[in-house]
């Protein structure tokens, strides 16, 4: 008996990125080449690669939660290569509405490539049935990006410095070189803290990079979706200021500004965080966040937490500015990225704004806002305008779970245990007591 010959695929690149949102992007492309060889290299007289959305594996928790995806083309210009073997190039139109890759704890949105290769020939015994061989699969990932020049990535790219009140006792910088971020970069965030009464004492300093994923829901049932939330990056930082004596180890008495900085590192895509993703079934959002413990005067402590977000997108030529300094950063305002007012335009990134929170709803708004502000563009936050600077971007899947320009205070002491948006946070005071001064 006879046995095929054998398919080999090689893709260009193992990525296919999509420029734009689903319903403007325009088709993306992957190429590559297929080797066949053997005996009945020859008589291959076909070569079809398929791109097809990759299947769940038996025993394992992990679903697909795409519609079934199968994308074909015919490979072309065969060419010999030593040994007998053929070459075949393809190239594979891939539509700009296709669902990204991403990947949750139980299900995910995946894509594998394979190449077959059909064909048949006459052997001495009066011919030879066609044969039909398929070549491993071959993982591939999709990716969008926004497209280059649109209004929401030259905003997005500007640094970062997000500025909240908490109860008008103290006040929260965070800022960071820009609200866009990528997989395996190292992120330097500054956070600044102003005190506006005596007593205040930060017993603790540290950043956090959360993930926030949505599974299910659509545009018209938005309560069916299953949030998750988990932390991919984070690390305690040191804050820059006297120490006053009498105080615990490693607390800080706020007699004026204290800032502490930190570089965080940002795991790798897909097996350690996803790229953001804005459309069912799956979503992914993100944030940056300053956690702080603080004791007041009467020894009651709070745990305060002041989010931002940011977006996590694959590496596609964006361009990074340096961290802005405290002093020259207008404090309690975003950094302008241009002269002109903002506007908004029809970008996929930009149909996605962040809604004002009911403030009905909150069992007790944390947060005075520092000076009265103008009114804002249309479909924009106003609690985000300024008369010199451009709202903030959009921020994906935010208007209902997610917290920005929002300090809340939580029970306990542990600043990774933070009560999200609109839950009901606890009454409960607890506390701390300095040591006794030795005379």
């Amino acid at each position: 008996m006879l046995s095929g010959p054998s398919v080999t695929l090689f893709p260009d690149s193992p990525d296919i990125l999509l420029h734009g949102g689903p319903g403007d992007a325009g088709d993306g492309v992957i190429t590559g080449r297929v080797v066949v060889a053997g005996r009945q290299a020859a008589q291959v007289a076909r070569v079809t690669v398929t791109l097809r959305t990759r299947r769940g594996r038996m025993f394992h928790a992990q679903y697909l939660a795409a519609p079934a995806t199968q994308l074909e083309a015919a490979a072309a210009a065969a060419r010999v290569l030593a040994g007998g073997a053929r070459e075949w190039q393809f190239s594979l139109s891939v539509p700009g509405a296709l669902a990204e890759t991403v990947y949750s704890r139980t299900c995910f949105v995946a894509y594998e490539l394979v190449a077959s290769a059909q064909g048949g020939g006459g052997g001495a015994l009066g011919g030879f049935a066609g044969f039909s061989v398929q070549s491993r699969a071959c993982d591939v990932a999709v990716k969008r990006v926004p497209k280059a020049g649109s209004m929401w990535m030259a905003i997005s790219s500007s640094p970062v410095c997000e500025t909240a009140v908490w109860r008008g006792r103290l006040e929260l910088t965070v800022m960071a070189e820009s609200r866009i971020v990528h997989d395996g970069q190292q992120v330097a965030v500054r956070g600044v803290v102003r005190p506006l009464e005596k007593g205040l004492v930060v017993a603790s300093a540290g950043f956090q990079l959360a993930e926030h994923i949505s599974l299910g829901g659509t545009a018209t049932d938005p309560a069916a979706e299953s949030p998750s939330k988990r932390v991919v990056a984070e690390g305690r930082a040191a804050m820059r200021a006297a120490v006053a004596a009498g105080r615990p180890s490693g607390a800080v008495a706020l007699a004026a500004e204290a800032t502490a900085e930190r570089v965080l590192e940002v795991p790798a895509a897909y097996t350690g965080i996803q790229y953001d993703v804005h459309r069912a079934p799956i979503r992914t959002s993100h944030e940056l966040a300053l956690v702080l413990t603080v004791a007041d005067a009467l020894g009651c402590v709070h745990n305060l937490r002041l989010a931002t977000p940011v977006f996590v997108l694959p590496r596609a030529g964006f361009q990074r500015t340096g961290l802005p300094r405290y002093e020259a950063a207008a404090a309690d305002r975003l950094i302008a990225s241009g002269a002109g007012p903002a506007r908004r335009d029809s970008d996929f990134w930009s149909q996605f704004v962040l809604v004002d929170t009911d403030a009905a709803a909150l069992p007790d708004p944390p947060v005075s806002p520092a000076a009265a502000r103008p009114p804002a563009p249309a479909g924009y936050s106003a609690a985000a305008a300024d008369a010199d600077a451009p709202p903030p971007p959009p921020y994906p899947g935010a208007a209902r779970a997610i917290i920005e320009r929002t300090v809340v205070p939580a029970s306990g002491t542990d600043p990774a245990i933070i009560s999200a948006a609109g839950r009901a946070t606890s009454r409960r005071q607890y506390r701390w007591r300095p040591p006794p001064v030795a005379c």
